[in-house]
């Protein structure tokens, strides 16, 4: 369990950032944490699935299509988080 006890004391919030909005380097307390699982009904996950195509769309047109070094960027940065986040449901 985190203790925010504290925060107030010290100017800092739950989320690492202290008075002025600045991010600490301090996330020990966070080093634990697991969130639970995020459950959104099959309608609501059609409608952000939908969200997510028309915002893509729209910033395809405004900014043009990715190139092959972009994607293969974009693949390398995800990589980690998507064996990550499988690791995790695999719990």
């Amino acid at each position: 369990m985190l203790d925010h006890s504290n925060s107030e004391r010290d100017g800092r919030t739950a989320v690492g950032a202290d008075a002025d909005g600045d991010l600490s380097d301090d996330f020990s307390e966070w080093d634990d944490y697991v969130p639970e699982g995020i459950h959104i009904s099959d309608a609501e996950r059609q409608r952000l699935h939908r969200e997510h195509e028309k915002y893509v769309a729209e910033l395809i047109e405004e900014v043009g299509e990715p190139t092959p070094e972009e994607m293969a960027q974009a693949e390398a940065w995800w990589r980690p988080i998507k064996e990550h986040l499988q690791k995790g449901s695999r719990r």
